[in-house]
């Protein structure tokens, strides 16, 4: 029998059709913690500034977009090889992205990951990570991470996933920890 899914590689959102655009952004706002915005622009200047770097071909960022049945988009997954590279971008938008730096040696690439709430639970997310990690070993890069709230449910998430190397360090009065997998 024949997968119903296909992962889809990309550099910049302009590669994916409009649905799978539409399909990203709706994804991205539903996981947000942040729900209100006062308008559309003030929505789009949000999702514009935490995935520019990952989806504009401008930057160095490449993303893996996990297609269901019929071509639609369940999940997504956006990251950077070199986290030390993309520390300038992101300074500016991130106060507390640096807290972790002396952590990117050992495990220097980093992603993001949405998955629609619908199609969570069946290990999509894991699917996305391993597509991720192995196209990060082909590129000969030794480590990976993601930080989260040092009090988020996906911590085991992640944990299954292989992220095992854990530092808590707390920015702006929030706990955050650092999870890294060796590749």
């Amino acid at each position: 029998m024949r997968d119903m899914w296909t992962m889809t590689h990309f550099k910049s959102i302009e590669e994916l059709n409009e649905v799978q655009r539409q399909k990203i952004v709706e994804i991205f706002f539903e996981s947000s913690s942040k729900k209100d915005f006062t308008n559309e622009v003030e929505a789009f200047s949000f999702f514009y500034k935490w995935t520019v770097y990952y989806f504009s071909a401008k930057y160095p960022g490449e993303s893996f977009l996990y297609n269901g049945v019929n071509g639609n988009p369940l999940g997504y997954l956006s990251g950077t090889d070199n986290s030390l590279k993309a520390q300038p971008y992101f300074d500016q938008i991130n106060t507390c992205y640096s807290i972790f730096e002396e952590e990117f040696k050992r495990f220097p690439a980093h992603f993001h990951i949405n998955v629609a709430a619908e199609a969570r639970g069946n290990r999509i997310g894991s699917q996305l990570i391993q597509r991720y990690t192995d196209h990060l070993r082909h590129k000969n890069i030794s480590g990976v991470h993601i930080v989260t709230a040092a009090n988020a449910r996906n911590r085991d998430f992640y944990r299954q996933n292989g992220f095992i190397h854990e530092v808590e360090k707390t920015c702006r009065k929030v706990p955050l920890v650092f999870m890294g997998k060796i590749l």
